[in-house]
C-alpha cells in the first residue's frame, strides 16, 4: 500500500507567511506589493506580497484556506502544486503591473483561487464528485460577483479592502494550467507508447516519468 503524499510545499508555505507575520508583522513596508517600489526595480515584492498579510485575520483566512487546498491537492492529485502556484503569481503579478491604479496588494487569496480551481478540475473527472464541484464552482462565481460589485469580501473584515481582480485571475490561472499540462501529458504519453510500442492503456504518466503497467508486475520505467 502506498503511504500517502507530504504535502511539502503547503508546510513551507504555511510556515514562510507564519513566519514572516511574527518576524515583520502585518504589511511589512519591505515585504508588500508596491507598485512604485516594483517600477523602481524592487522585483522581489510581486512574489512576497502573496506571503504576507494586513492583519491576524487575514493571516488566519488565508492559512487555512491553505492548509485545506494545499494538502488536497499534494495528496490526492499528480500536479506539482509549485509549478501552479509559480504560474498564478505571474498571472496576478500582470494584473498588477497592467492595473496603474492598484498601487499596493498582499495576501495570499489570489493563489488559493488558483489551487481552488485545479483542485474543483481535477475533482470533477470523478462522476461522483461532479454535482458538488458544480455547486462550489456556482458558489464561488457568485461570490466573486459579489465581491465585484459591493468591493467587499463576503467572509473576512481586514485592514486592506479585498482584491477580486486578483482571485478572478487567480482562477483563470488554475484553469489554464491544467489545460497546458493535459495538453503536456497526452504528449507525453504519446511520446511513451511510441519508445515502449505499447498500448496508451498500459502507460501511468507522473510528472516527468511515465511507467509501462503489465498486468501483474510494474516493468520498464523510464525518465527524461
Amino acid at each position: 500500500m502506498q503511504s500517502p503524499r507530504i504535502p511539502w510545499v503547503t508546510a513551507m508555505i504555511t510556515m514562510a507567511m507564519t513566519s514572516l507575520y511574527i518576524v515583520a508583522g502585518p504589511v511589512p513596508e519591505a515585504w508588500v506589493y508596491d507598485r512604485a517600489a516594483v517600477l523602481d526595480g524592487e522585483l522581489w515584492r510581486l512574489l512576497t506580497g502573496h506571503l504576507v498579510h494586513s492583519d491576524l485575520s487575514h493571516l488566519s483566512w488565508n492559512l487555512a484556506g491553505t492548509l485545506v487546498l494545499g494538502c488536497l491537492l499534494e495528496r490526492t492529485t499528480n500536479t506539482s502544486i509549485a509549478a501552479m502556484t509559480l504560474v498564478g503569481a505571474i498571472a496576478i503579478a500582470l494584473l498588477l503591473l497592467w492595473q496603474p491604479t492598484i498601487a499596493y496588494y498582499c495576501g495570499f487569496s489570489g493563489l488559493l483561487n488558483t489551487w481552488l480551481a485545479s483542485l474543483l478540475i481535477y475533482e470533477y473527472q470523478d462522476n461522483a464528485m461532479r454535482p458538488m464541484v458544480v455547486v462550489t464552482a456556482l458558489g464561488v462565481l457568485a461570490k466573486l460577483v459579489y465581491e465585484w460589485q459591493t468591493g467587499n469580501a463576503i467572509f473576512t473584515d481586514t485592514t486592506w479592502p479585498s482584491l477580486p481582480e486578483a482571485h478572478l485571475t487567480g482562477l483563470i490561472a488554475g484553469i489554464c494550467w491544467w489545460v497546458v499540462k493535459n495538453k503536456f501529458q497526452y504528449a507525453f504519453t504519446a511520446y511513451a507508447v511510441k519508445k515502449l510500442k505499447t498500448s496508451p492503456d498500459s502507460i501511468e504518466v507522473s510528472g516527468n516519468r511515465f511507467t509501462q503497467q503489465p498486468e501483474k508486475e510494474l516493468d520498464n520505467v523510464y525518465e527524461i
